[in-house]
């Protein structure tokens, strides 16, 4: 994505604040479909930097993915570390994240974009973005919880107490959207230019966006036979995110408009986290050239992790363990909604498989990891001939190479890597690593691998406002417990 400029964000939070007062924003949430003075194009800017600060928040009060997926480990407290998630209010912000903040939002805008745009090209790829963003974000609500609202969500005052539907329907739901949605992007007309914080409004951008989400739902389903994952994936790779001049971030400029993790740590002035041995362990056995990036050296300029789910903390000493880098602490530092290494590494996997996807297994399997380093080494200004050289002999390593990594294991191979490239975009490293069930994480002290969360429980407020729906879902899922797999999560 483009590096938006202070001025643009001060025009855009200008805007959002007339928008989110707390009258004018209460009414957007009561009623999205009344129509309003609210412009669409902030609308659909509030959705995205919503969406983008949830998925790049390292607050435990709102987003463990990185706690979950192993990456990090806790220094003080330690209960999420540990699973203590099950009373915790955690899932009621991921879910007033989506529901209130993106979904709400974007189904606002969608309905007040026939007022506002009058040409029905960019009307079209307009209403085709507020599309890809909802798939994205329920995509995300199902993979975590199971069943959710859909069919009844977002129906303001009237609908307080929404019907759950069943997950594995939503997904063919949200597929559909998606077609819909490339279909009728035309590259030629212009979309929400400037107030499109993720590309810009260049639409050829969106298609592969697009494309690539469709890539992503298709190969969650897999397993299940009732989806053609096969020609769904066939129809999307050739014009999906490959490279990482395509991939969907959204970058922050700094000052008043931070990264999370700035907010969170920096601002803060919090240590909660160094990195977790189960990572740090695998990418030394590795001799990964990411580390450099991933992490800092201890104080005796070595990467050693902090072993996960402690039953306490440690203090305030942290310089036996490997930290936070400067890059990931930094205040301008994006947040990435999908990208170009983790579309290659489903492209392997479809290819292994035996899909037609225009490539073999090893060619995706080695783009991907090539993606991965490039991007992390370019973020961290390294040169970029140090980045080609570092990669080459990464990949040359038996340890690495498809043909003998993980004792010739080609899923097992796909799926390591991978998670080691998911670093930083914890909730999609959980998710996925729940899926390929590789490689094994660690079970914290006294705990087992069976304790290991594959789902998160419906919010706390859900009991109180929702609660007959909410138990008719459990009971469909088979329990509103962190051990109760989503429908696609087979294996």
């Amino acid at each position: 994505m483009k590096l938006f400029n202070n001025k643009i964000w001060m025009m855009l939070f200008a805007g959002l604040i007339v928008l989110a007062s707390c009258e004018d924003l209460e009414d957007v949430r009561e009623d999205p479909k009344r129509p309003g003075s609210a412009n669409p194009d902030y609308l659909f800017s509030y959705a995205e930097i919503e969406l983008a600060d949830y998925l790049a928040t390292s607050s435990v009060n709102t987003n463990v993915g990185r706690l979950l997926a192993q990456y990090w480990s806790q220094t003080t407290y330690t209960t999420e570390s540990r699973y203590g998630l099950e009373d915790r209010e955690l899932a009621d912000a991921l879910w007033e994240n989506h529901y209130r903040d993106v979904l709400n939002n974007l189904n606002s805008a969608k309905g007040l974009l026939p007022e506002f745009e009058t040409n029905e090209a960019v009307l079209n790829n307009k209403l085709a973005m507020v599309t890809i963003l909802e798939v994205y974000s329920y995509q995300m609500l199902i993979d975590t919880f199971g069943d959710v609202p859909f069919t009844e969500a977002l129906a303001g005052a009237e609908g307080r107490s929404p019907a759950y539907d069943d997950a594995q329907t939503v997904y063919g739901s949200l597929i559909e959207m998606l077609n819909s949605a490339i279909a009728q992007m035309d590259p030629a007309a212009d979309g929400f230019a400037g107030a499109d914080l993720i590309y810009d409004g260049d639409v050829a951008s969106w298609l592969k966006f697009a494309n690539a989400l469709k890539i992503k739902l298709a190969m969650r389903v897999a397993d299940v036979p009732s989806f053609n994952s096969q020609t769904l994936v066939e129809e999307a790779y050739a014009n999906a995110i490959l490279t990482n001049a395509d991939n969907a971030t959204l970058e922050y400029v700094g000052g008043s408009y931070p990264n999370p993790v700035y907010e969170d740590i920096v601002i803060s002035g919090r240590s909660d986290y160094v990195l977790s041995n189960t990572i740090v362990d695998q990418m030394n056995m590795l001799e990964d050239p990411r580390r450099s990036y991933y992490m800092t050296t201890n104080d005796d300029g070595e990467y050693v992790g902090l072993t996960y789910g402690l039953e306490s903390g440690i203090g305030g000493d942290l310089g036996p363990y490997a930290q936070l880098p400067a890059l990931v602490l930094d205040e301008t530092y994006q947040s990435v909604l999908l990208d170009a290494a983790e579309v290659n590494f489903f492209l392997a996997e479809a290819a292994e498989r035996g899909w037609n996807v225009g490539g073999n297994t090893e060619t995706y399997y080695n783009n991907a990891i090539t993606a991965s380093i490039a991007y992390w080494g370019t973020a961290s200004e390294a040169d970029p001939a140090t980045i080609t050289a570092e990669t080459a002999a990464y990949l040359a390593m038996p340890e690495v190479a498809l043909a003998t990594a993980e004792g010739g294991n080609v899923m097992n191979a796909i799926a390591l890597q991978k998670w080691i490239a998911l670093y930083n975009q914890g909730m999609e490293g959980w998710i996925e690593w729940k899926r390929l069930d590789y490689p094994q994480l660690n079970a914290p002290v006294k705990l087992s691998q069976e304790d290991i969360p594959v789902r998160l429980r419906y919010p706390v407020q859900e009991r109180s406002v929702n609660n007959a729906n909410r138990e008719a879902a459990a009971s469909r899922i088979g329990g509103d417990d962190i051990a109760t797999q989503v429908f696609w999560d087979v294996q």
